[in-house]
């Protein structure tokens, strides 16, 4: 099993859940055991085809390391992070090239290594322009209505709550997993606490191991509780509306396990270069991405996906139990490797739609 790796250097100094990674050993029947109480796990299959119409080339032209996914709930529309163009893509539900959204520069309405963005209920764009050290809120038609700066910081992942309560992902900021801004850019608050790697010789100002072991992935459920998934460990921590730690669970399972052995290794690989490169780290980005996926009793479901080797896709019940896992079956039409999947969203049915971080694809994947 191979790991992904990903660099990063400060900038000045200072429902149902699925969950997913890659295996090249086959799969075997396991148990899913919580509270002493084992659960058997079921096995499915994931179906992947092509997202966009066969075309020689795209009127948007080539993406470089395409990655956050979202979909707009009220008109179906896609939109894609293309990082590597500094830039936003929206398509149509079929994969129809709409418009783009920003571009390289430091104006309005411009990027510079955006890292991530989230819709709110009206469909505005909230961006974290990481170069220009902000945060870009825009309109439906990618035309800027505020910004706000932000401290720097490589790179940092948004939630919209509401349009008043704006959640980044800044694990070094006072120690809070989360900053809570609102739309002007005040900070209103903060959730969840950072767990510090930071021990002698880790000292001063060199945050870089507690910065890569404290990013996660966040979704808020239909409760309003909020999910988290981190990004480089193998756990998960859940909050409820009011930003109370109500649930903390290691995630474990056949492969997971195995992963879990690789985040030891990894973290001693992040003490090190930490010791040695106080101002940069790398580190292994076992899980990437999550979405809540309906069940037929109305009930949700979280689907995520991690990056080594194989993409293996976990389903986990609302009490946070591993119920099920799905492996690739089929890429059909893509007439390559599977894809190196890094962040995905739910659009309808058991079907998701996925980016390819490395080979610049973006694919509908469907959950049987």
């Amino acid at each position: 099993m191979s790991d992904s790796f990903f660099c990063y250097r400060f900038i000045g100094g200072a429902s149902r859940i699925a969950v997913g990674f890659i295996c090249t050993f086959i799969c075997y029947s396991v148990q899913s055991c919580d509270n002493n109480k084992a659960t058997a796990v079921q096995r499915g299959v994931v179906i992947i085809r092509p997202f966009l119409p066969e075309k020689k080339v795209p009127a948007f032209g080539v993406m470089l390391r395409p990655s956050t996914v979202r979909v707009n709930k009220s008109t179906g529309n896609v939109f894609i992070l293309d990082e590597g163009n500094h830039r936003i893509l929206e398509f149509g539900s079929g994969g129809d090239f709409i418009k783009q959204i920003g571009g390289i520069g430091q104006r309005p309405e411009q990027f510079l290594d955006p890292c991530d963005f989230d819709l709110d209920n009206r469909g505005r764009i909230y961006v974290v322009d990481a170069g220009n050290q902000r945060i870009s809120i825009l309109d439906t038609n990618g035309r800027q209505i505020s910004s706000f700066p932000i401290p720097s910081f490589p790179k940092a992942s948004i939630l919209i709550k509401n349009e008043n309560e704006i959640l980044v992902n800044q694990p070094t900021i006072d120690g809070a997993l989360f900053v809570v801004y609102n739309s002007h850019g005040t900070r209103v608050g903060s959730i969840g606490k950072v767990d510090n790697f930071e021990t002698p010789p880790f000292e001063g100002s060199n945050t870089m191991a507690t910065w890569a072991f404290n990013q996660v992935r966040a979704r808020i459920n239909r409760k309003g509780f909020l999910v988290t998934f981190y990004v480089a460990r193998p756990l998960l921590r859940l909050f409820d509306p009011k930003g109370v730690l109500v649930k903390e669970k290691e995630i474990h399972g056949l492969e997971i396990d195995t992963v879990f052995v690789l985040y030891k290794k990894n973290l001693e690989r992040v003490k090190a270069e930490a010791q040695l490169k106080p101002q940069s780290v790398t580190f292994s980005q076992f899980f990437t991405d999550f979405d809540f996926v309906p069940q037929q009793d109305g009930e949700e479901a979280i689907v995520r996906v991690n990056t080594t080797a194989n993409n293996t896709f976990y389903e986990f019940d609302n009490s946070l139990n591993l119920i099920k896992t799905y492996r690739v079956e089929d890429v059909t039409g893509a007439h390559l490797a599977p894809p190196f999947i890094l962040r995905f969203t739910h659009i309808s049915g058991s079907t998701l739609v996925a980016s390819d971080y490395v080979a610049g694809r973006l694919f509908y994947v469907t959950l049987n």
